[in-house]
């Protein structure tokens, strides 16, 4: 800011000679980003980590997310086809079973077929 600037410099015209030391002074104190800044007690190298780095990546978690859910459709569609499977082949052996040439139901039922067709 010009007008803050110009004040400290005419402070520091009128004998304040030390002004412009103690501001530096004070700004790397209250600093944090230099080692033993007023913002973080630590040094540098273990400096307060930055939120990027510590806060779980939203991206990520989502897609982990919608990866378990297509896993989890995959195995429910899974099963289901396994009972649909065993479901038919249920089917498949009781209509064997009726529609079996040694069964007389199923010689009188393709009998009548024939003569209502024929």
């Amino acid at each position: 800011n010009p007008v803050s600037t110009k004040k400290y410099k005419k402070l520091a015209g009128r004998g304040g000679g030390c002004l412009w030391s103690q501001l530096l002074g004070r700004l790397r104190r209250e600093n944090g980003v230099n080692p033993g800044g007023g913002a973080c007690s630590e040094l540098r190298s273990g400096h307060c980590t930055p939120a990027w780095a510590t806060e779980p990546d939203s991206v990520s978690k989502k897609k982990k997310k919608k990866k378990k859910k297509i896993y989890k459709n995959i195995f429910y569609n899974y099963i289901s086809l396994v009972i649909l499977k065993k479901k038919m082949l249920k089917i498949k052996v009781v209509l064997d079973q009726i529609f079996s040439w040694s069964n007389p139901i199923t010689i009188i039922f393709v009998t009548h077929m024939v003569r209502k067709y024929d």
